[in-house]
């Protein structure tokens, strides 16, 4: 679980917006590099992390897991995903 020639991956749980809810997954390119944002998620309150230093494949399958999708339906069904009119 440490650098690879990919980056480094990070995986975030939107914590407010239109978007809340929902996961992502973003390759720095070094841990050092995220570390660097770290401190402006955390100042911000918009993400929460869920997992960091993993293999692209381990990314893939937080996204796509049943705690993710849940977040994602629940944001499409109160329209979190859409701007309201």
């Amino acid at each position: 679980m440490s650098d690879s020639s990919e980056g480094y991956n990070v995986v975030t749980k939107t914590l407010v917006g239109f978007s809340k809810g929902v996961y992502t997954w973003t390759t720095y390119a070094s841990k050092a590099d995220f570390e660097s944002h770290r401190q402006t998620l955390k100042d911000q309150g918009w993400y929460e992390v869920v997992a960091e230093g993993i293999t692209d494949k381990q990314a893939i399958d937080i996204c796509r897991s049943p705690e993710a999708n849940q977040s994602a339906l629940s944001a499409l069904l109160t329209g979190g995903f859409y701007a309201k009119d």
